[in-house]
């Protein structure tokens, strides 16, 4: 009895492992097409996945011969099928394991996509496609040209930059190429001040502003970084980061609030300034002020600025000051070595005349020579009355 219960226990157990085996058979998905790279002979349902063979060519002209694979090998791009099938078939020397993809190759190529110098670009909005190769003239939208040399350099050694995305890598190693550093998008202070720069850190009247919202403004409009940031690129930028068009720079009411912000309104414990000239001149000069704190030292440069000559035809006239310190003032001589200097004048005319240290020296070349001879010669024997 024990063994007829043995035998049936196996038999049931047979049947479950069959049957676990054919659904497990009958659901398994691949490549099923046997003329595909990564051909599954165990797929049974075909998944899309199937990648076949494409010509690649190097990046750099002469760094070998144009390749058919399944994937770009280091240093190669996928290029155009139909043109490069058209050049390796006229000129087998350009795919030839022996030959090389030279300049000839490359002119046939481009001469076929309908280019004198194709370019390569890459997104400004990182990580919205892959660097890609076009003709002269035909830029794609959100798309520029970087160092060439450069952006060489790196889709040689990363095939995915130009395969699959631009994304952060390779970005970070066209900047290192191109600047020495991991670089940021920088915008005006000011609107119109220049277009949007990228750099490693912010040149004097710039700003780090959110990448995310600058990359997508100038995706959107090239002018902002080929010409300049003007109002609208301000607009755009300002509808992206904080919602609103007619945002505004904010002062904290007193230090440690935190740094100057662009909002749509005063945050709690803001205010805006109330001279604008001298809030951007603060922080053109000390960007710290913007990024990270207006602290007492923004505080105090601002209200140095905000006192001083606000008589407009003075020489020293401060547009931003709104309280007048007293120190306006005329023009001359303010060199206390000059036999004219002028201790009323607050700004030097140019006008300053110094003792002259070398009697002789009528030419005045701090030199007494031969011409200096000729001029007292010219006044010998004068009666000076």
């Amino acid at each position: 009895m024990k063994c007829l219960k043995s035998l049936l226990w196996r038999g049931v157990f047979s049947i479950a492992l069959l049957v676990a085996v054919s659904t497990n058979a009958n659901s398994q998905t691949g490549c099923t097409d046997s003329n595909a790279c990564n051909f599954d002979p165990g797929a049974v349902t075909d998944d899309g996945s199937c990648a076949y063979t494409g010509i690649f060519i190097p990046v750099n002209v002469g760094d070998g011969p144009a390749i058919e694979a399944c994937a770009a090998p280091v240093g190669y791009y996928f290029a155009d099928q139909a043109c490069v099938a058209s050049v390796v078939a006229s000129d087998p020397f350009c795919i030839d394991p022996a030959g090389s993809w030279d300049n000839l190759c490359e002119e046939a190529y481009n001469s076929c996509l309908g280019c004198v110098d194709p370019a390569f670009y890459i997104p400004y909005n990182i990580g919205t496609g892959p660097a890609v190769e076009v003709c002269d003239g035909s830029e794609p939208a959100g798309y520029y040209a970087p160092d060439q040399a450069c952006l060489e350099s790196v889709l040689g050694s990363d095939d995915y930059c130009m395969t699959v995305e631009w994304d952060d890598l390779c970005q970070n190693d066209l900047d290192q190429c191109t600047l020495g550093c991991f670089a940021d998008w920088h915008i005006p202070i000011v609107a119109a001040d220049g277009p949007a720069v990228r750099d490693c850190g912010p040149p004097a009247g710039y700003w780090t502003p959110d990448q995310d919202c600058v990359e997508f403004t100038i995706a959107a409009d090239p002018f902002c970084t080929e010409t300049e940031w003007d109002i609208l690129c301000q607009n755009a930028y300002t509808n992206c980061s904080v919602g609103c068009s007619d945002a505004q720079w904010y002062i904290p009411t007193s230090a440690g609030v935190g740094p100057a912000v662009l909002e749509c309104a005063p945050p709690p414990g803001y205010e805006l300034p109330a001279s604008p000239i001298c809030f951007f001149e603060v922080v053109a000069a000390d960007p710290f002020c913007i990024q990270i704190e207006w602290d007492q030292v923004c505080i105090d440069a601002y209200d140095d600025c905000t006192s001083g000559c606000t008589y407009e035809f003075a020489c020293n006239y401060s547009p931003g000051a709104l309280f007048d310190d007293g120190s306006c003032g005329q023009q001359g001589c303010t060199d206390l070595n000059a036999v004219n200097f002028n201790p009323s004048a607050v700004c030097d005319d140019g006008s300053c005349v110094l003792q002259n240290e070398c009697p002789a020296d009528f030419d005045n070349n701090n030199t007494v020579n031969a011409a200096d001879l000729l001029q007292f010669l010219t006044f010998f024997g004068n009666t000076c009355e």
